[in-house]
């Protein structure tokens, strides 16, 4: 068999995977410092006391679906779901990383620079890395919207991502390999 893997990838060097996300999840974390109300992970480092109301019983570490009025109900997917947010383009960076306006389950803004998950841009000052940036600025100008999966942090701090765009949410990161405007990168995320 291919392991899972869409063959079609394969064959013009892209081995990653969407992940499964939604938008609006949050975890709960219990207060490290002993206070007895549900710390909620926003994700990003962003932590909030006293956004759970209501009486239903959860766990460290449960995944929810935090909606308006501030009511959360558990999430019933069963399987790793990872961070996603709907976003704002604030400007492309570069080939593989962009500067997004990130909006948190509770409607917080963030602004946070994400690097493109599993793909590998020319530097900027090049021919191939312009040409990558102004592939990527023809799709994002400045308030498109975005959509966000995150994973870890890379090196220099930035979120590792997976970016998706225009009404069919194309994949960037596989249009970026796929185009030749960028290079498969195997970043263990």
């Amino acid at each position: 068999g291919d392991n899972g893997l869409d063959m079609a990838r394969v064959k013009n060097g892209f081995y990653l995977s969407p992940r499964a996300g939604k938008t609006g999840l949050v975890k709960l974390e219990r207060d490290e410092f002993g206070a007895p109300d549900w710390v909620v992970n926003l994700g990003f480092n962003v932590r909030r006391r006293g956004l759970l109301k209501g009486g239903r019983t959860f766990a460290e570490g449960d995944i929810v679906s935090l909606k308006k009025g501030t009511r959360a109900m558990t999430a019933d997917d069963g399987k790793t779901v990872r961070y996603c947010y709907d976003a704002r383009v604030l400007k492309v960076v570069d080939g593989d990383t962009l500067a997004l306006r990130i909006v948190l389950a509770d409607g917080t803004l963030l602004d946070e620079r994400i690097r493109l998950r599993g793909v590998d841009a020319a530097e900027l000052l090049t021919p191939d890395g312009e040409a990558a940036a102004a592939f990527v600025g023809r799709r994002l100008q400045r308030g498109s919207q975005v959509r966000v999966h995150t994973f870890s942090s890379d090196r220099y701090g930035r979120y590792v991502g997976d970016v998706y765009y225009g009404k069919e949410w194309v994949w960037l990161n596989q249009e970026l390999v796929e185009k030749g405007k960028a290079k498969f990168l195997d970043m263990k995320a």
